[in-house]
């Protein structure tokens, strides 16, 4: 008789697993670094690595299912999409950017504000040139 899984994992969840555990482990040495010194009460020790593995597995996933990051079986790497890069790069550039230029006056205090701002448009800016492609790359086919 076989004996078959009740559920299987497929790779691209298995790269997010191995992902998220090193995050959690880096996390995890911090917590702990902390409360060593008392900076953080002792359930951080436990805590913090948690809810980071389940932060960072969800993410990894979710951006499996939205084909931003996909996983490739040539190489057993996870691959990002272009669109998905230019997205986060770019925001962060805008980011840094628009505080830098918003932090000149002399009593600026929304800088982050500015940057988020920055941030958002270009964000908006790339996912609806990135809407748009797909929407008439659709209709010519």
């Amino acid at each position: 008789m076989l004996h078959t899984r009740p559920w299987h994992l497929g790779p691209g969840a298995h790269a997010a697993i191995g992902l998220a555990a090193f995050l959690a482990a880096v996390g995890f040495v911090r917590a702990l670094a902390g409360a060593l010194v008392g900076a953080y009460p002792i359930y951080y020790v436990v805590l913090t690595p948690v809810v980071g593995f389940l932060l960072y597995f969800v993410i990894f996933l979710g951006l499996q299912l939205v084909r931003a990051v996909r996983y490739n079986d040539q190489t057993g790497s996870l691959d990002a999409s272009l669109w998905f890069v230019w997205l986060v790069c770019g925001a962060f550039v805008a980011f840094v950017v628009g505080s830098l230029l918003r932090a000149q006056k002399v009593v600026a205090d929304d800088e982050v504000r500015v940057g988020l701002l920055a941030a958002g448009a270009w964000a908006l800016a790339v996912a609806a040139t990135w809407l748009a492609t797909k929407l008439l790359s659709r209709r010519d086919a």
